[in-house]
């Protein structure tokens, strides 16, 4: 009776940890945050959602999962601003569709919180 649910944990503790390893990468490669901090931010903005959520397993795990998607899918638009600013990026839609992107992100995150 105990092993499905640790396969489930498992699964789960797998994909957040390879999302905060890119997470954690992208603030400190692209944006120049440093290591340290970078992994500060990666590991307490989940934690904080973890901790302020109610107690139900799935409403946590969704409400964790949403922040991590949230904060990947900004970072990743940043990414994408910051590369046309610097001219790495010659599509005329790329700076819009990186706006349109991060907002449509940050009023996933903002639903998210207000919903729990």
């Amino acid at each position: 009776a105990w092993l499905i649910p640790l396969v489930g944990f498992l699964a789960v503790m797998t994909s957040f940890i390879m999302i905060a390893e890119d997470m954690e990468t992208g603030l400190h490669l692209d944006f120049g945050v440093s290591k340290k901090m970078a992994w500060i931010v990666t590991v307490l903005a989940p934690l904080a959602v973890l901790l302020t959520t109610q107690r139900d397993f799935i409403q946590t795990i969704g409400a964790v999962g949403a922040v991590f998607g949230g904060m990947n899918g900004l970072l990743i638009a940043a990414i994408a601003g910051k590369m046309k600013q610097q001219k790495k990026i010659t599509a005329p839609f790329a700076r819009t569709f990186a706006v349109v992107v991060a907002v449509a992100y940050a009023l996933g995150l903002g639903y998210q919180f207000l919903r729990t």
